[in-house]
């Protein structure tokens, strides 16, 4: 049998797909490229905007048109917010909420085969004690992987689903944790990001602290190193800068959640801090490791956000030294709060502000790269790229491509360096386009 897998959304999705993955390879499927034919497609659903709600549903329009007879499997947080929706506006034959994911390959592979009859299960998710999928390993095909060790959200900030999607705050215990660390790393991993619905509450449960935890599997594990995937700005304390400080195999990247620099913005998306307390973490965590990569996800458009508070976030980003943007239009969800809120700003506008986020949110990338043009950066090399420095396939390409431990993508020509090595190289220019990177010379 043959299965198309895909996946949308955040790194705890991409991990579960890896995890399902492996599973269904377990069982003897083959897995084939999501835009070949294939018996059956296996999408990995985000709800988390409308938009992503509509590339779910596309997925499987696309599915059912490259193969009319295969059977569609949605799982994941689309269906687990409303399956009844995604029944009524797709024909998937078969949709699985979050809690079924730890079942599906066993579903697709049973002594029957495939069941003909269409199937809606969704569990409730409030009800879940464990970190789904944990403990499934697999060789993803990449030298950095995902290592799922929270899952869950109780904060219910006023726009997010995900509460209702992931559950309550979940944390693998920390034993296991620093277990699948070692195993990964015996796996010949180079790079393995912690990841989680809320990874700043890892431990909660067992009473322990996140830095102080993350400084102990530092510690007591031996040679990959770790990048944190995001972190909610309350969970970043003094601890942690001082972990980036001294910590050199903590890599230097952050992500924070900020969403907006507006105070009133972010009362009305019921966020515990305020806009300057972001900028002084950002700050600390700069001076502490100036080479530091500090990136931040911005939403536009929310309720509230008037002409001025756009203009006070675009202020403090400019000032700040931010590294990247992820920008998200206001994407209204129902069951929240923020749904029912009058709009400040139509949604011809809402475009024009994301358009000027994005635009600052360039310059900020590129001139972050530009800083390190003529310095050396430890790179992983993870897969082959075509000429023009586009990922693909390195077969008589002469190029490779990597990863910094400060997030930033390069590419240099083949000196034999072999996929998971670790090279210093050092960039010569800045390659700019909707994905800039840095070209260079390995020290070979």
């Amino acid at each position: 049998m043959k299965i198309g897998v895909t996946c949308l959304g955040c790194r705890s999705n991409h991990f579960d797909t890896v995890a399902i993955t492996a599973q269904l390879k377990k069982r003897g499927v083959t897995i084939v490229p999501f835009t070949k034919s294939a018996d059956c497609y296996l999408i990995n659903t985000c709800t988390v905007t409308g938009k992503a709600d509509f590339q779910s549903r596309q997925l499987v329009r696309r599915a059912r048109k490259r193969n009319p007879e295969a059977r569609i499997a949605a799982i994941g947080c689309y269906p687990q917010r409303d399956p009844e929706a995604l029944a009524r506006l797709t024909d998937a034959d078969y949709i699985f909420g979050n809690r079924e994911k730890r079942d599906i390959a066993g579903f697709l592979c049973g002594e029957e085969g495939i069941p003909a009859s269409r199937q809606v299960r969704v569990g409730p998710i409030e009800s879940e004690t464990e970190v789904i999928n944990f403990g499934v390993w697999a060789d993803t095909g990449r030298n950095r992987v995902e290592l799922k060790i929270q899952e869950g959200c109780d904060r219910q900030c006023s726009y997010c689903v995900i509460p209702i999607t992931r559950g309550r705050p979940r944390s693998v215990h920390p034993d296991r944790v620093r277990s699948a660390v070692e195993s990964l790393e015996e796996m010949g991993y180079r790079e393995i990001v912690l990841t989680g619905t809320q990874l700043g509450e890892y431990g909660r449960e067992f009473r322990v602290d996140f830095s102080t935890w993350l400084r102990r599997l530092l510690g007591e594990t031996r040679s990959a190193r770790i990048r944190l995937s995001s972190l909610e700005p309350w969970h970043a304390g003094d601890e942690l800068v001082e972990l980036y400080r001294d910590e050199r195999r903590l890599c230097s990247h952050l992500h924070l959640s900020a969403q907006s620099f507006c105070d009133g913005v972010l009362r009305e998306m019921n966020r515990p801090y305020l806009g300057d307390r972001v900028g002084r973490l950002i700050r600390s965590v700069v001076e502490a490791r100036p080479e530091t990569a500090v990136g931040v996800d911005i939403i536009a458009g929310f309720p509230g956000e008037d002409h001025e508070a756009f203009r006070e976030t675009c202020s403090a980003i400019s000032a700040l030294p931010i590294a990247y943007l992820h920008v998200f239009p206001f994407s209204p969800r129902p069951g929240t709060v923020a749904a029912g809120l009058p709009r400040c700003a139509p949604e011809r506008e809402v475009g024009g502000r994301v358009a000027v986020l994005q635009e600052l949110g360039r310059k900020k990338r590129e001139e972050f790269f530009t800083r390190f043009i003529g310095k050396w950066l430890e790179v992983v090399v993870e897969k082959g790229s075509g000429r023009n420095g586009k990922p693909g396939n390195s077969s008589g390409s002469g190029m490779v491509r990597g990863t910094s431990a400060n997030f930033i993508p390069v590419v240099f020509p083949k000196k034999g360096e072999a996929c998971g090595e670790v090279v210093r190289v050092k960039p010569e220019q800045l390659c700019g386009g909707r994905r800039p990177y840095l070209f260079g010379r390995s020290e070979r």
